[in-house]
């Protein structure tokens, strides 16, 4: 009996363990943000990119401890690392530092009720009303959903000044505790598309891991298999060649005249690094027996950083 009862409690003890609450500040959270512009008036040839936010390293701001997020997009070299971020687990706040400022934002709050009211970090140009002002929300309603059988509060946020959508560029938005706004990570105090036109396409997070899983939740669903999928063929075309497609064990690459040396570089659609090795021809015979079936996107870039070259790797 007395071994029944301790394997009971043993069971009871591992599910509470794994089921535990997703901090916005665990290490292991990557986030995937998909954003896209418009290159023609019809609405053709849309360039879409994916960049990855992720955690690594910490250093101590103002006498705080803030964890790194690095931003790493394909076409980018290398990952950049602009954004500090710590939580007050006690308080139920995520605190973002601004590093040129030296002042530390309320990124979340998770003690917000309907009503409330919270504005850009400061104000905003709005391109077309040639408006200067801030950019408020407020909170119109919240709910509660299940990640990993646990459940997170949900944040409805929306425009006190509706307008200020056509005229700024801002939009409404959710928050789910612990894994943030679902139109990137920033968007509480930078509310509104950047690089905002007529021509822009709005996105936002379309993949969210935790401990290197997705979230099990039937109220929100994450596309975690695409995140590389939408990048264009590789530019200049007709001028590089890669051959056989689909591959099976090996490629051929042929370089165009202007690039002579450089690196190689294979993700698989997460964006880990899965092959890497150095150019020094213009003709390449690569084997890639190591590389499950699937697509990849391979990227090209010179010694010097100066020319790169990217697209797609199909294995059957």
């Amino acid at each position: 009996m007395k071994y029944c009862l301790a394997f009971i409690f043993f069971f009871l003890f591992t599910i509470n363990l794994s089921a535990q609450k997703i901090s916005f500040t665990d290490t292991t959270n990557e986030w995937y943000h998909l954003s896209g512009k418009k290159n023609g008036s019809n609405g053709h040839n849309t360039f879409h990119s994916t960049t990855k936010y992720y955690y690594e390293g910490d250093t101590i701001l103002a006498g705080n401890k803030y964890q790194k997020m690095w931003l790493y997009n394909f076409s980018s070299v290398p990952p950049r690392n602009n954004i500090f971020i710590r939580s007050d687990s006690v308080n139920k706040i995520v605190y973002s530092y601004n590093y040129h400022e030296n002042t530390e934002d309320t990124l979340y709050n998770y003690n917000l009720s309907v009503s409330d009211t919270v504005r850009s970090r400061s104000e905003v140009f709005c391109y077309v009303s040639g408006d200067t002002s801030y950019i408020k929300h407020v909170v119109t309603y919240i709910d509660s959903i299940l990640l990993n059988n646990v459940y997170h509060k949900r944040f409805y946020f929306a425009l006190v000044d509706n307008s200020q959508n056509y005229y700024c560029g801002a939009y409404n938005y959710t928050v789910v505790e612990g894994i943030g706004a679902n139109t990137g990570i920033l968007t509480p105090l930078y509310p509104r598309n950047l690089d905002y036109s007529s021509n822009t396409v709005k996105n936002g997070i379309i993949c969210f891991k935790n401990n290197g899983n997705v979230p099990i939740s039937d109220s929100i669903k994450f596309n975690c298999k695409d995140t590389v999928l939408s990048i264009p063929e590789a530019k200049n075309l007709n001028t590089l060649k890669i051959h056989p497609q689909p591959a099976h064990s090996y490629v051929n690459i042929e370089l165009p005249d202007d690039i002579e040396s450089g690196k190689l570089i294979i993700y698989n659609y997460t964006g880990s690094v899965m092959h890497q090795t150095d150019i020094r021809a213009q003709q390449l015979h690569l084997d890639i027996s190591m590389l499950s079936q699937g697509v990849y996107l391979y990227r090209i870039v010179t010694d010097d950083a100066t020319k790169q070259l990217y697209g797609k790797i199909l294995i059957q």
